[in-house]
């Protein structure tokens, strides 16, 4: 039956309702539908073609940090016309989290009958490893020089401030962490 996106996406909102979610995943996931019944609420669920989907995430690949600052329209305008590393750009991980609940909705939209192919493939995600905003440069000098000010550094570690971080573990989880590139989790 002829299903609108609009239609399809409270369909989904209900049935991820009664799949009790936490409260929490449920809140998250509705700003990024919202982002989606942005982009696909003009048209029929059996209108949306593959292209429209690898056109989305292409964009998407260049998406802003989504803030709630500017407006979905705004971001998309941003991403759109954005062709080189932005260091504001989503990470590998961040674009996944766009692209799942696209992914739920189009499989939600399959298994109801409203679209007569399963789009659901075309919503690849990526491995956040690869992703191209994930790439870090290394430290200049100049910011290691800010990190580590020479003899200065470690003096102000013991200020009589209480804190349940040690002195020691102040002074040496910086140097383990420039020298080894563990994160601090891995580390610590």
């Amino acid at each position: 039956a002829p299903t609108s996106f609009g239609d399809l996406v409270a369909r989904y909102k209900s049935k991820r309702k009664a799949d009790k979610l936490e409260k929490r995943t449920l809140n998250e996931e509705q700003t990024r539908l919202a982002l989606w019944q942005h982009v696909f609420g003009a048209y029929m669920v059996n209108e949306i073609s593959r292209g429209d989907i690898v056109n989305a995430l292409e964009w998407l690949t260049y998406f802003p940090r989504f803030q709630g600052d500017i407006d979905f329209a705004r971001a998309i305008e941003v991403a759109a016309t954005q062709k080189e590393m932005d260091e504001n750009r989503a990470t590998g991980s961040t674009f996944n989290k766009w692209v799942l609940p696209l992914r739920g909705l189009l499989n939600y939209g399959f298994e109801l009958g409203a679209h007569h192919q399963d789009l659901t493939p075309f919503a690849k995600t990526v491995d956040p490893k690869k992703f191209p905003a994930d790439k870090r440069m290394p430290f200049s000098d100049e910011d290691l020089q800010l990190m580590f000010p020479g003899e200065r550094y470690g003096k102000f570690f013991g200020s009589t401030k209480a804190t349940a971080v040690s002195v020691e573990a102040k002074f040496w989880l910086p140097l383990f962490l420039v020298f080894t590139g563990c994160r601090l989790e891995e580390l610590a």
